[in-house]
């Protein structure tokens, strides 16, 4: 890794965040059109370190043209990766997995397993989010079993995060709150420290479901050093969330206010929306119906944006409690919007007559895995049973 990125995580690791800082952005501005692949992904992730998922984007996407150009597919999918979450936390999700099971494909391919570990990793992440359950299981076990018998600290670290989501999102908070403690904490072997920083916030989530709120508001309070160090709006949104959660009554309306206003600067859509839920729910408790309703609908169109299940139903929870007419799901003609791309991948396979074994080994998941996947599809669909499924994606 060049000089200046690993320097800057490794200044990241020790609390040293200046230093961090301006190793990151040195390695940041790294990232001109042509010049080396490796080169330009580590800028990718220096500028993801940084918050700065546009010129993440820009990096990553040279990156893999310049190895393409130079007849390196080997870099290909490393600068997929970086790219995927780009995409992911800004609002393109399908695309970035999608992308990152193409990925997924070449590292193996190649004989990259380290490179296909990371991504196995990333595809977690993204199944958690868009409420693929058994799929994120299968592939944070995936992994973290191969991550930790070769001491790889990001996708271990990447996959525990995964598990961790998946429990917060379904309401599982004690035992979100016990992973992510793992990987807000400090020192070694606590994981990789780009994971600690996307972790803490939903730490302090958790932790105040749970009401153990002591190690959250330490790990808060370094978070938000971070955040006040490298300036990034989408870090500091996060951090005034946090404060909301630890506050209470009206002090915690104006964080959630100064959050919602950062995150009009910042990138990352999918928190800004479940930073709306968060306060949503606040106002609705402090009996602000008006405002609460507003809120609740903006995050609920969101997460149906994004194809996140579990906190679009929160959301239409919440709305329910305030007795406010809830908009349907989706009807099956919305197929896009209502599967993730890889449940939509397994749609067109099932219906062009592929059979469970024959989708599992081309989205490289066992055949246990699909053989649930198809009820997830149609219970998504609204649909029972293949016949229904062809003629659905026929009429489409």
């Amino acid at each position: 890794m060049p000089p200046g990125t690993l320097g800057g995580l490794a200044a990241a690791f020790e609390g040293r965040y200046d230093d961090a800082r301006d190793l990151l952005k040195a390695a940041a501005g790294r990232c001109g059109p042509g010049g080396d692949p490796t080169l330009l992904i580590h800028s990718g992730i220096a500028a993801l370190m940084l918050g700065d998922h546009t010129a993440a984007a820009t990096a990553t996407v040279r990156a893999a043209a310049s190895a393409r150009a130079g007849g390196d597919g080997v870099t290909v999918p490393q600068a997929m990766e970086f790219r995927a979450y780009a995409d992911f936390w800004t609002g393109r999700p399908r695309a970035a997995e999608a992308a990152t099971l193409e990925a997924l494909r070449q590292a193996y391919a190649t004989g990259q397993d380290n490179g296909a570990c990371h991504l196995q990793a990333a595809l977690a992440m993204f199944a958690a989010v868009t409420g693929d359950e058994d799929v994120c299981r299968e592939r944070a076990e995936a992994a973290r079993s191969y991550a930790l018998a070769r001491g790889l600290g990001l996708p271990a670290a990447l996959a525990l995060f995964a598990l961790a989501f998946l429990d917060l999102s379904t309401g599982r908070f004690a035992a979100s709150a016990a992973r992510l403690r793992a990987l807000a904490g400090f020192g070694p072997g606590h994981g990789h420290r780009a994971i600690r920083h996307i972790a803490t916030p939903h730490y302090v989530e958790a932790a105040v479901r749970t009401g153990d709120t002591r190690v959250a508001r330490a790990a808060h309070a370094d978070y938000d050093h971070w955040a006040r160090t490298v300036r990034s709006p989408d870090d500091l949104a996060l951090s005034a969330r946090c404060r909301a959660l630890l506050a209470s009554g009206a002090e915690a309306v104006e964080h959630y206010r100064t959050a919602l206003d950062l995150h009009a600067s910042g990138t990352r859509d999918f928190e800004r929306a479940r930073t709306e839920l968060l306060f949503g729910g606040a106002l609705r408790r402090l009996r602000h119906r008006t405002e609460a309703r507003d809120r609740l609908h903006s995050a609920l169109e969101a997460f149906e944006h994004f194809g996140s299940p579990q906190c679009a139903a929160a959301a239409r929870t919440e709305l329910r409690v305030l007795g406010e007419p809830v908009s349907p799901v989706r009807g099956a003609d919305d197929l896009v919007a209502r599967l993730t791309a890889q449940q939509l991948m397994v749609a067109r396979m099932a219906a062009d007559g592929a059979t469970n074994r024959e989708i599992a080994v081309r989205l490289l998941l066992s055949p246990r895995t699909i053989d649930h996947h198809p009820r997830g599809v149609f219970a998504r669909l609204g649909i029972r049973s293949r016949i229904e499924l062809v003629r659905l994606l026929g009429e489409r």
